[in-house]
């Protein structure tokens, strides 16, 4: 069976998501081993509501511990939706499996939008290139790929 042009095209949108949703963790990690944990609360602030020079790390060691265990937990998450992204992306490309849309358009949504409501519409940070390239590259696989899989199946 061959794919639809427009699948594929969705495939490598996830793909290109999940890649990057696979790197931020690889790049926050070693943030924390070189710049410690305020190093990486200083990546992720600059919006409006949190200006990143008035970013401070947590003083004493149990919520040091606490903040660094939720931001690596949040990475973790970070990468697993990316890792979902790229299986999504591969079985699209091979198979055009709706099935498998659904779900990963669900799991990767979840993780999109979560972020985009919670830290970018609430003013955490500002809208960066990458932020915007997540969100573009995100939107364009929902779209394609379903106009893809109607074409291919229905039409």
């Amino acid at each position: 069976m061959d794919i639809h042009i427009a699948t594929k095209a969705g495939s490598i949108c996830f793909a290109l998501w999940g890649l990057i949703h696979v790197i931020i963790p690889i790049s926050v990690f070693h943030n924390f081993k070189t710049k410690g944990l305020l190093g990486v609360l200083q990546y992720f602030s600059g919006g409006p509501k949190n200006p990143t020079p008035s970013v401070s790390a947590p003083e004493r060691a149990p919520q040091k511990e606490f903040t660094s265990a939720l931001l690596k937990t949040f990475i973790c998450n970070v990468g697993g939706a990316g890792i979902v992204s790229l299986a999504l992306a591969y079985k699209l490309w091979t198979e055009a499996d709706v099935f498998v849309f659904v779900v990963g358009l669900v799991v990767t949504g979840i993780a999109e939008w979560a972020f985009m409501y919670f830290v970018f519409h609430r003013g955490v940070i500002d809208m960066k290139g990458e932020i915007a390239l997540n969100l573009v590259l995100w939107v364009a696989g929902a779209v394609l790929t379903p106009i893809g899989l109607y074409l291919q199946y229905v039409a």
